[in-house]
């Protein structure tokens, strides 16, 4: 798995203009691409008894609420503010929980 910091120029200090150079640089398809992947390993480690589409989903989206969850709980112990509240969260609301 890869890693960037999108946040830090080169002197190691917080710049805007680091943080968008490595958003442009992603783009939309690293995001796509890092999805792609955990389904794929999803799928690879589920026994063969329980390969199919629907038991992929449901172990993706626990996988993700469990990794929100803990987000939320980090922001809280480490003092990072609430971001939902943030007027730059354009496009999250199409975002939904499958009922």
């Amino acid at each position: 798995m890869t890693s960037f910091f999108a946040g830090t120029d080169s002197s190691g200090q917080n710049s805007d203009a680091a943080r968008q150079s490595t958003l442009q640089m992603l783009g939309p398809q690293a995001v796509d691409q890092a999805i792609r992947q955990v389904i794929s390993m999803c799928w690879m480690m589920l026994p063969d008894a329980k390969k199919s589409a629907e038991n992929v989903d449901a172990e993706i989206r626990r996988l993700m609420a469990r990794a929100l969850e803990d987000m939320r709980e980090d922001c809280k112990a480490f003092g990072i503010p609430d971001a939902s509240q943030s007027p730059d969260r354009a496009g999250q609301a199409g975002i939904e929980e499958k009922a």
